[in-house]
């Protein structure tokens, strides 16, 4: 959008300017919406005769007003076609020049026609009324270099009411360092009988500043000089520019600091500029030297930069991985890249940490299936070490299992790790394996150990070797109790996020939960099998109990019919009542045998 574009578009109404052959040089939005039925159309395809929304011949007969208008100003009214109507704007025209030819501007008022305002009137007194109503830009009026109006817009913006500034050089609304400037200006225009357009600050009666693009203009009138200053306030976009200034400053300060790495790189894929931690591989790409640049990374990584930078350039792509091996450790970093004239600049991530944590995450959740097909305590161990392993992220892992009291150990991983870690270490306490296990123990809570403690722990010493890493000491609780404990060596990471570790931490219970729950269905078992066989006891001693019983009825009638002898009756009850007694001691053997299971069921 040119300049002059841009000055039309802050007239209130439709405004155009115009060759003296009727041609369209430029013209507002409004304009074009009004005249020609589409804001956004080129006017400049268009003549006066041509207007579609013009009544036909209104054109011609702009063109004739316009050139039998010599002395430079004038006005009168145009028929336009309007919701299937026709309806009358005033037109106001001033002459000027455009690159070295006459041409004309002319403003269009397609508010209500004012009663009494006939065609030949005083032509001022449309554009005043206008002016009067804006709210849009800011209108002064000058006389000889004087203000003579002022419309409300100004006094929102400004400070100062049409009346204060009646009769007031315009130059009291500028700075000190701007009135150079404007007064430079307007002697300019005064001169060629032209317009210009200006971005300039303000000051406020306030005493602030303020910033607004102005339009200015003059032509002469009889023997007085009249002046127009139409602006547009522009503060709020000024003080975002400065801001924007200021954040700029601060990211390029941030940048050489930040753990992000910033790149740019040519569309041959040459890194032009860097900047990265000294502890990151891609710190090699500071090297001047390309071969010894190219000895540090893989081959084909500036064969990657350069189709990244291909696919940034084309718009096919944005945002890439990118992982390789650095000392035995697989890297990844995500890069996202912009256009910067030829070059594309890419902010790249270290992302190693978050892989490492999915893979881990994802081992967790093979974990949990196999929590649910346990039965055998060392068995779901052993499958749980195996599954966390199962990958180039957890180097080596370990889990211990306390029994009535003893630790004993469940699983380990690797099994050569095992015999070198361990040897005879494990009889002697855990506290000799690593000198924070008792931490762990007594706070129950997840510790994390890296090189960067004082007492990194000396077993996993050679993994740190290779770089990043830690091991993790996760204790296995159940209702308060230690179950067990995890622990594990982590390659890539120095310390998961409080997160992860949660979802570890909650790993390491869920599997004390099923440890304890695999040795309480075992107990379980037990106590059933046992309560069977007491039942059987139960019903054979209850048969043994109904022969003495039938006897001593049998015995009973006998004595009643007289059919016994009285004292041998006597004899063989008490015999029978003896085998009794014995009967009912074994019942009440058996009844304590079943009381202490339901005292085990009923602690569990």
């Amino acid at each position: 959008m040119s300049n002059l574009t841009k000055w039309l578009n802050l007239f209130p109404g439709p405004a155009a300017v115009v060759a003296d052959d009727g041609r369209i040089l430029a013209a507002s939005k409004e304009f074009c919406k009004t005249y020609i039925g589409n804001e956004w159309a080129d006017p400049t395809a268009y003549d006066l005769s041509g207007l579609p929304l013009l009544v036909s011949g209104e054109g011609e007969r702009i063109l004739d007003f316009l050139e039998k208008r010599e002395a430079g100003r004038g006005s009168m009214y145009v028929k336009a076609v309007k919701d299937s109507g026709v309806v009358t704007h005033p037109l106001w025209a001033k002459r000027v020049k455009v690159g070295g030819r006459k041409a004309y501007i002319i403003y269009l008022n397609t508010t209500p026609t004012p009663a009494g305002l006939e065609e030949g009137g005083d032509e001022l007194r449309t554009y005043y009324r206008i002016a009067e109503s804006s709210s849009v830009v800011g209108i002064l009026y000058l006389e000889n270099g004087r203000v003579s109006f002022a419309n409300p817009y100004v006094e929102t913006h400004m400070g100062y009411s049409a009346e204060e500034l009646q009769g007031l050089s315009p130059l009291i609304l500028f700075p000190p360092e701007e009135r150079v400037k404007v007064e430079a200006i307007l002697k300019y225009i005064e001169k060629e009988e032209m317009s210009a357009s200006q971005i300039l600050k303000y000051k406020k009666k306030s005493g602030g500043i303020g910033w607004a693009t102005f339009s200015f203009s003059t032509w002469r009138e009889e023997d007085k000089v009249i002046g127009a200053i139409i602006f547009f306030d522009i503060s709020e976009k000024m003080e975002l520019r400065d801001r924007l200034e200021i954040f700029k400053n601060k990211l390029q300060a941030t940048i050489s600091t930040m753990p992000d790495i910033f790149l740019e790189v040519s569309p041959e894929g040459e890194v032009v500029d860097i900047s990265a931690p000294l502890d990151d591989p891609l710190y090699a790409l500071k090297e001047k030297d390309s071969e010894q640049r190219a000895s540090s990374l893989p081959p084909d990584f500036f064969d990657f930069l350069q189709k990244a930078v291909e696919e940034v350039q084309t718009g096919k792509e944005e945002s890439f991985i990118y992982r390789f091996k650095f000392k035995g450790i697989w890297r990844y970093y995500e890069a996202k890249g912009a256009p910067a004239g030829k070059n594309v600049i890419f902010i790249v991530r270290n992302i190693t940490d978050r892989i490492v944590m999915k893979n881990v995450l994802q081992s967790v959740n093979r974990v949990s299936k196999l929590l649910l097909k346990a039965e055998d305590e060392k068995d779901l161990c052993q499958s749980v070490v195996k599954s966390l392993s199962d990958g180039d992220i957890i180097r080596c892992l370990w889990i211990g299992v306390k029994e009535r009291g003893e630790w004993k150990l469940m699983a380990a991983h690797p099994s050569d790790v095992l015999n070198d870690l361990f040897g005879d270490v494990w009889e002697k306490g855990l506290e000799h394996i690593c000198p924070h296990i008792n931490r762990v123990l007594d706070a129950r809570k997840t510790v994390v150990v890296n090189r960067l403690m004082p007492e990194p722990c000396p077993h996993f010493q050679r993994f740190w070797n290779y770089g990043k890493g830690c091991e993790l000491l996760l204790p296995m609780l159940h209702s308060g109790e230690d179950v067990g404990l995890l622990a594990l060596f982590m390659e890539g990471v120095d310390e998961p996020g409080g997160e992860e570790i949660g979802i570890l931490q909650a790993m390491a219970n869920d599997l004390a939960f099923a440890i304890r729950d695999i040795e309480d269905q075992r107990r379980l078992k037990i106590a059933y099998r046992q309560l069977k066989e007491n039942l059987v006891r139960f019903e054979k001693i209850a048969d043994k109990i109904r022969n003495p019983l039938m006897v001593a009825e049998g015995l009973n009638y006998l004595f009643e019919n007289k059919k016994i002898d009285p004292e041998d009756y006597h004899r063989q009850i008490k015999e029978q009542l003896k085998r009794i007694e014995g009967f009912l001691d074994r019942l009440r053997e058996e009844e304590e045998r079943s009381y202490i299971i339901k005292e085990d069921l009923e602690r569990e």
